[in-house]
C-alpha cells in the first residue's frame, strides 16, 4: 500500500531562526498527521520546554527536492491539557499561517476515526525523515483497563522489540482500516517491562478536533467576507 494515500507525515521541529547572519537549525520533537491543508494532529507533551529562541514549525521532506519548513502560526492544545498529566488530553492540532499552506496533491487530510479492543493495525511514522514513504508495523490494541496506567484515555499495544519502542515519538498515526482515516495517534513509548506504545483514541476526541479545524476554515471565510464588503464600500464612497 502507497503511504502516502493513507496518512499524512510531518516532521515537527522547534526551529531557531537567527537574523543576522540568516540561518536556520531544526531540533527533531515529533511526527504528525494531516488534517487539512492547513492543520496538522500531534501529541500535545511534543511542544513541552520548547525554549523562549524557538518556534515549532513543520517540517516538509519531500521524495525529491529540498525540506521546506513551515512556520507554526497558532498552537491549539486541548483545553484540559495540563504538562503534569500529561497521559490525559494530550492533543494539539499546530495551525500553518494562510500563505504556507501544505500542497493538497501530495499531502491530504485525514478523517478520525474510532478505536477498539483487539483489533490489528498499522503504526506509522518510522524513518520518518523520508515522508514519501515511512514505515509502518503491525500492532494488536489493548483496551483501556488492561494498560498499564489506570486511564480511561489511553489505549496501549506491546511493541515487538525495546529497539522499535525507542524509535517511537508522539504523534504517530494509528491506522486500523482503510487509508484517510486516523484511529489514534501515539501519546508515549516503552511505557513498563513490556514496552507499552500508548495511544489517544482520537475519536473520543472527535468533536474538540473538528470544531478546531471547522472554526478555523469558517473564520478565514468571514475574514474574506469581511474584505470583500470593505472593498465594496470603500469603492462605493470613492464613486
Amino acid at each position: 500500500m502507497e503511504f502516502k494515500s493513507v496518512v499524512l507525515i510531518l516532521s515537527i521541529h522547534g526551529v531557531v531562526i537567527n537574523r543576522d547572519p540568516p540561518t536556520t537549525t531544526t531540533v527533531f520533537r515529533c511526527v504528525g498527521a494531516s488534517l487539512s491543508d492547513r492543520h496538522i494532529l500531534t501529541a500535545a507533551s511534543c511542544l513541552n520546554d520548547i525554549p523562549d529562541t524557538h518556534v515549532p514549525a513543520i517540517q516538509v521532506i519531500p521524495a525529491t527536492g529540498n525540506p521546506t519548513i513551515h512556520p507554526v502560526a497558532r498552537s491549539l492544545r486541548h483545553p484540559d491539557f495540563l504538562e503534569t498529566l500529561g497521559l490525559r488530553n494530550n492533543l494539539v492540532i499546530l495551525e500553518l499561517e494562510n500563505d504556507r499552506r501544505l500542497d493538497t496533491n501530495v499531502f491530504r487530510g485525514q478523517n478520525i476515526g474510532d478505536l477498539h479492543t483487539g483489533i490489528s493495525c498499522n503504526l506509522h511514522g518510522f524513518n520518518s525523515s523520508m515522508v514519501a514513504n515511512p514505515g509502518n508495523i503491525a500492532v494488536t490494541t489493548i483496551g483501556p483497563p488492561a494498560c498499564i496506567h489506570d486511564n480511561d484515555q489511553l489505549f496501549c499495544s506491546t511493541a515487538p522489540s525495546q529497539e522499535i519502542c525507542l524509535q517511537i515519538f508522539g504523534g504517530f498515526p494509528l491506522i486500523c482500516g482503510e487509508g484517510g482515516t486516523i484511529n489514534a495517534i501515539t501519546i508515549t513509548n516503552c511505557a513498563g517491562p513490556l514496552h507499552e506504545i500508548q495511544y489517544h483514541n482520537v475519536g473520543q476526541f472527535r468533536s474538540w478536533i473538528e470544531g478546531v479545524v471547522s472554526g478555523a476554515e469558517s473564520l478565514k471565510k468571514l475574514s474574506i467576507a469581511v474584505l470583500f464588503s470593505t472593498f465594496l464600500i470603500s469603492l462605493r464612497n470613492f464613486l
